[in-house]
């Protein structure tokens, strides 16, 4: 019951700095130090230095003695100082596919003094560095993503041991930031999505003759440059696209395969998305309740991969 009480009263204490979008600043109240190794071997020097002092009423180890703990506590106030001010942010990482490396962007601010010996850890990712006075600093910690889904990076620590080693500070930093983890794409040779012809995905027309020019319409990143009016470009006027009607049956349906698992079946709409979107093929989305009409572009292509993501407890 005491113990229970002990640790419930040290998870009040010890809680993470919260980030909720503009970044922390490191306060003494959320650094936490502890000897290391060495710390401790270091005060069992002392301890026996001492003891020796005593036994043979020699000033000289009494002065060694106190000298080495006084370079032991200043060591103490350095090592807390080295975090304390220091600011961290960390913000939304790009979206990857199961399997991918995924870079969470960390922001480190120097503040007002030099910090030195700095390591950062976020799910298994390690990273060491210094700063400078008034330095910012943007790095990215490499993890790697196993689940789909929403991905949150967690509690980032930052620890540092400097100035000798022997004692260890460190604090932690839990952000609301978070991305999204995309179905594995399948790899190999794939089936064709049902309706589709055997020799796989069918180029969008491309001023096919099932195709007539419907207008234009403003461009959008993703689109391909042949579709692109050169003409209007070359004038001086905004970038647009060339749209075209009648080419339905070059459009590509999308839906869940119903003689695949789940995570199979998801891996698989992947792949055939990603090859849709290389191929600059308009591709419509199935998937439960939602339907997303026929498109492409980079905004189609994060929508429909968002939606496979979080399926099914996301839509």
């Amino acid at each position: 019951m005491i113990l229970a009480r002990l640790r419930a009263r040290w998870a009040q204490i010890a809680r993470p700095l919260h980030d909720t979008g503009a970044g922390v600043t490191v306060d003494r109240r959320h650094v936490y130090i502890l000897p290391t190794r060495y710390g401790y071997l270091f005060a069992g020097l002392l301890a026996l230095m001492f003891a020796g002092a005593v036994n043979y009423r020699n000033n000289l180890a009494y002065l060694l003695t106190f000298v080495l703990c006084g370079v032991g506590l200043n060591a103490m106030v350095q090592t807390q100082r080295n975090l304390v001010g220091l600011g961290a942010r960390l913000r939304a990482a790009t979206p990857a596919h199961v399997g991918e490396l995924l870079e969470q962007p960390v922001r480190l601010e120097g503040g007002h003094r030099a910090r030195n010996g700095l390591c950062l850890s976020l799910s298994g990712a390690v990273h060491c560095l210094d700063l400078e006075r008034d330095q910012v600093c943007d790095i990215a910690l490499v993890v790697d993503a196993q689940r789909r889904g929403r991905f949150q990076p967690g509690e980032l620590l930052i620890e540092s041991r400097y100035p000798l080693g022997l004692l260890r500070a460190w604090t932690r930093v839990l952000s609301d930031a978070h991305t999204l983890v995309y179905p594995r794409i399948e790899t190999g040779s794939v089936p064709p999505p049902p309706g589709e012809p055997d020799h796989g995905l069918r180029l969008s027309g491309r001023g096919s003759g099932d195709e007539e020019f419907d207008g234009v319409r403003g461009y959008r990143d993703g689109d391909p440059h042949r579709r692109v009016h050169w003409k209007a470009v070359a004038r001086g006027g905004p970038w647009q696209t060339k749209s075209f009607a009648g080419g339905s049956a070059n459009r590509l349906a999308i839906s869940l395969p119903a003689d695949l698992e789940l995570e199979a079946g998801l891996s698989r709409m992947a792949r055939w998305l990603t090859d849709a979107e290389r191929a600059g093929q308009d591709y419509a989305l199935a998937l439960g309740t939602l339907h997303v009409e026929a498109d492409h572009g980079d905004r189609h292509r994060d929508r429909c991969l968002g939606a496979m993501a979080l399926y099914p407890d996301g839509i």
